[in-house]
């Protein structure tokens, strides 16, 4: 039996979880709960992220009036100490386990550790996977013998995870065993792996990074046995401007050099860009990254351009669904490559279609 999960402080952020919640493990979400400042109370957890309702109303209760086992708190611009914790001393005493989907700082998880302690309950911070890197000193690149299917975005916050996890499910429906890298530290409520936390280390060279990342893929190619790989790429691809580096795209340029794809579908935000912006994209990433795109996926997300300058990070508007569909219907007008939307079921299955009739297309006995 699935254990019954809060998500506070319920965002756009872990969104993931609401939409994708069939493909969770052992969790079954029974209540999404925010902060007043949010302004979610009451509306449907959609509402978060502009996208179809789910059917789950974010709910104005305190977590002490709702049945649940476990609260998953995911990552929020909230203060730590003034909304975070007192929920986590709330849910202990109710003798409930806490999971955090992100990485928090040491002091931050011992005083939440100590506080669940207490109450003889779990606290469990997820985090990227470690790995042994001992035996690690050839800089041999191993070949994966399955296809490999990369997920990467132009840009943060363009619903990439989302499609991590439809692809997943789709593919899983489809009755192809998958094994899968995501970009979220909780992928393994998914029953998949997240990428490791080397990969942001910096005590260690770019070279080191590629080749550990690359055994780290094939250890669970030979493990799990799958007949298709899924890689989230984390970060985006490019550089934006000389002020949002994106952190020039060194991540991206990395797991490109560990894996080589044999497809990939790529994000971007709702913007009003022509068939020679997605050309562009598509000759940048073979030539930088030997990653052949072959169709996109249009997020609900507008860069705000004015308030990213002013305040020197990301920051976006959420559009509707809708205006995303609309966009896609202009596009199309000027150009045959594939662009979908995968906060529209229909587009969604085309998508997901789309890339295994690609896959079909190779040598690749597994897909077919």
């Amino acid at each position: 039996m699935k254990r019954k999960a809060i998500i506070f402080p319920y965002n756009a952020e872990c969104a993931s979880l609401v939409r994708n919640r069939e493909l969770l493990l052992n969790h079954e979400i029974v209540a999404c709960v925010s902060p007043i400042g949010y302004g979610l109370q009451g509306k449907d957890a959609a509402y978060a992220y502009g996208g179809e309702n789910t059917g789950i109303v974010i709910s104005d209760k305190k977590i002490s009036e709702i049945n649940f086992d476990d609260l998953l708190v995911c990552e929020s611009s909230s203060d730590f100490d003034t909304f975070i914790m007192p929920q986590v001393k709330l849910a202990a005493e109710c003798g409930k386990n806490v999971i955090f989907l992100y990485n928090i700082s040491q002091q931050q998880k011992k005083e939440a550790e100590e506080t669940c302690k207490k109450k003889n309950v779990k606290c469990v911070v997820l985090t990227n996977r470690r790995m042994d890197t001992d035996k690690l000193f050839e800089h041999e690149i191993i070949p994966l013998s399955v296809p490999v299917v990369f997920v990467a975005s132009v840009i943060e916050n363009t619903n990439k995870f989302d499609v991590q996890l439809g692809l997943r499910k789709f593919l899983q429906e489809e009755g192809y065993k998958v094994s899968q890298i995501g970009t979220k530290e909780y992928c393994e409520l998914f029953g998949f792996h997240a990428i490791p936390e080397f990969m942001y280390a910096n005590q260690l060279s770019e070279a080191d990074k590629i080749v550990w990342f690359n055994r780290i893929c094939k250890s669970i190619e030979l493990q799990e046995k799958p007949d298709i790989f899924i890689i989230g790429v984390p970060g985006a691809t490019m550089v934006f401007n000389e002020t949002i580096t994106n952190n020039f795209g060194i991540t991206a340029f990395e797991i490109a050099n560990a894996v080589r794809p044999d497809t990939a579908i790529m994000c971007v935000p709702y913007e009003g860009y022509d068939s020679g912006f997605l050309k562009m994209i598509q000759t940048s990433s073979k030539y930088k990254l030997d990653m052949q795109v072959d169709c996109f996926n249009m997020a609900n997300k507008h860069f705000d351009v004015a308030r990213s300058k002013e305040e020197k990070k990301l920051s976006f508007i959420t559009t509707g669904a809708d205006l995303v569909d609309k966009r896609i219907e202009d596009l199309k007008r000027d150009t045959e490559i594939p662009i979908y939307n995968s906060l529209n079921v229909t587009s969604a299955l085309e998508m997901y279609s789309y890339i295994v009739n690609k896959l079909s297309e190779s040598d690749f006995g597994t897909v077919s």
